[in-house]
């Protein structure tokens, strides 16, 4: 087409007085364009500041001994082998993490591409925008965890599952079990969407179409099996215990972290804001829901599989939380957001009116930006690097390092460069809340061997109570030498005067001895054993 001639005719309009004719300016794809950008943008801002944490540390972990361990741990191989060759990139906060920012971006374009498929344009507009906004999507962006690649995923298994209802295409089918089994093989719950598929594809398909879809289940499930196994004993060796999970409200208001992050303190201004968000955004949803069916849209049958989507996988998850004593954390059901973005987009759909819509849209993503400001101002992860650097510039021959809770050491190692000891203390499992006596102090600190003197302890990931305890218990038996407070971590440094102590020999043999080499090491379990042994500690602190 030759564009020279719009713009002449143009011109003779301009020369006859006739007004020239409206030129479009833009392109369809600006808006989704704009938004994955922007995205991209709150995602990669302050992407290496802060410190890694304990799952941040569990994942390098896992992808360095990729090859080396099979245990209860390697659950989501999928995103351990993509780490495991992103390492050889680089090991800094803001490469490892990297990955899950692109990957996030690009969920929030899929969540348009979906939602346009399926409702409208400006659906998947609102959907995509609020889930760029949201503080849920940006944390779990800027972290080394697979969340954001398995909301990607399982976004793509829907977008090719709604295809195959639609055009009954092999291809679409082949699409959607192809990525349904690699969000399986990154997050082993997402397996709960081929139940939601499963359910969806009942209604109105044929019995030959229907037939190809539950073989093809069938054989999609057979290689997770393991997976699932490995699950299920993952849960209940870190579970604190069982019959503790949500109740039905907490799994209705974990709707609203979706979009908030978090509630705040029970009774506080920000929860009861967080409530009235989290109802105020489903009774929407509801009244979205009851007009399609009134209106008999054609609209209605994508709306349900969208309710599908949302609860069936929030209620199965909660109920195995509460059967396994697992935590009940959003992040565990993050692949079930992009739902509900997606039913708020098509229930504003339903308002009558454009300036209705408009304030209902504006109302549900005020309070998103705003949480947003105060997540880039507020540390949410603990302050590892400051601390290891602290005891670094402070340490001296003969001291040894406690890391308390296990699995902190993860990260510990990833930042400390110093020369001396150190291991973790207490155990590895959650606990279930019970009081801080001194019994259960003596024995997380009775882990470490006498012949160290002075004892750096950290704790981060804790109990509340845990670092007053601990200050009390040690300031009572030993001698406390400095206190250091950082984001989400307490150090207490004491010394110990037990009679009989000996200095550390270089030259010893044998267990017990202090290392000849220079490089920090973790004191071997056996002797931490023979020590609880000796001195009648009790195993599970």
């Amino acid at each position: 087409m030759d564009t020279t001639a719009g713009k002449h005719a143009g011109d003779r309009g301009d020369q006859a007085g006739r007004p020239a004719s409206r030129i479009k300016i833009g392109h369809p794809w600006l808006p989704p364009l704009a938004i994955t950008t922007l995205a991209l943008a709150l995602r990669i801002y302050q992407l290496g500041t802060e410190s890694l944490w304990i799952d941040e540390g569990y994942s390098i972990e896992d992808a360095r001994n990729l090859n080396f361990r099979l245990g209860v741990q390697d659950v989501r191989p999928l995103y351990n082998i993509i780490l495991s060759l992103w390492l050889h990139l680089g090991e800094s906060e803001f490469v490892l993490r990297l990955p899950a920012a692109l990957l996030g971006a690009t969920a929030v374009l899929a969540v348009y591409l979906l939602g346009r498929r399926i409702a409208s344009e400006r659906a998947g507009l609102f959907a995509a925008g609020l889930m760029a906004v949201s503080p849920l999507h940006v944390n779990h962006s800027q972290e080394v965890r697979m969340y954001s690649l398995v909301t990607l995923l399982v976004l793509l298994a829907m977008y090719e599952f709604f295809l195959f209802l639609s055009a009954r295409r092999t291809s679409h089918l082949a699409g959607c079990l192809v990525f349904t089994a690699l969000s399986i093989a990154t997050f082993p719950p997402a397996a709960l969407l081929i139940l939601v598929q499963s359910l969806a594809v009942l209604r109105g398909t044929p019995r030959w179409a229907l037939r190809n879809w539950f073989i093809a289940q069938v054989l999609l499930l057979a290689p997770c099996i393991p997976l699932f196994l490995r699950t299920v004993e993952a849960s209940k060796y870190l579970a604190p215990e069982a019959g503790t999970g949500p109740s039905a409200l907490d799994a209705v208001r974990i709707t609203g972290s979706f979009s908030l992050l978090a509630s705040g303190p029970a009774g506080s201004m920000t929860w009861y804001a967080f409530s009235a968000y989290t109802f105020g955004s489903l009774a929407l949803i509801a009244f979205g829901f009851v007009q399609m069916q009134r209106r008999r849209d054609s609209q209605a049958r994508p709306y349900l599989i969208l309710l599908i989507w949302l609860v069936i996988p929030l209620a199965l998850t909660a109920e195995l939380a509460r059967i396994t004593g697992a935590q009940w954390l959003p992040r565990y059901v993050i692949y079930t957001s992009p739902a509900y973005f997606l039913l708020l987009g098509l229930s504003i759909h339903t308002l009558p009116g454009a300036k209705l819509k408009y304030m209902a849209a504006a109302a549900i993503l005020i309070l998103p930006v705003a949480k947003l400001g105060r997540y880039y101002q507020r540390p949410t992860r603990p302050e590892w690097r400051e601390a290891v650097r602290l005891i670094e510039r402070n340490e001296q021959p003969g001291d040894v390092i406690a890391i308390y809770r296990p699995g902190n050491g993860c990260v510990f190692r990833y930042y400390y460069r110093g020369k001396q000891p150190w291991q973790e203390v207490g155990w590895p499992k959650l606990q279930k809340k019970r009081p801080w006596t001194e019994e259960r102090v003596a024995g997380v600190i009775g882990d470490l061997p006498l012949r160290y003197r002075r004892v750096w302890l950290v704790m981060s990931q804790y109990d509340p109570k845990a670092p007053r305890a601990m200050e009390r218990y040690i300031s009572g038996k030993y001698k406390l030498l400095e206190k250091h407070s950082y984001a989400e971590i307490e150090m207490i440094l004491f010394e110990r005067r037990t009679p009989g102590l000996e200095r550390p020999s270089h030259d010893a043999a044998g267990m017990g001895s202090f290392p000849a080499a220079s490089q920090p090491h973790r004191i071997p379990l056996p002797e931490r054993t023979a020590f609880r042994q000796h001195h009648n500690l009790k195993l599970g602190t």
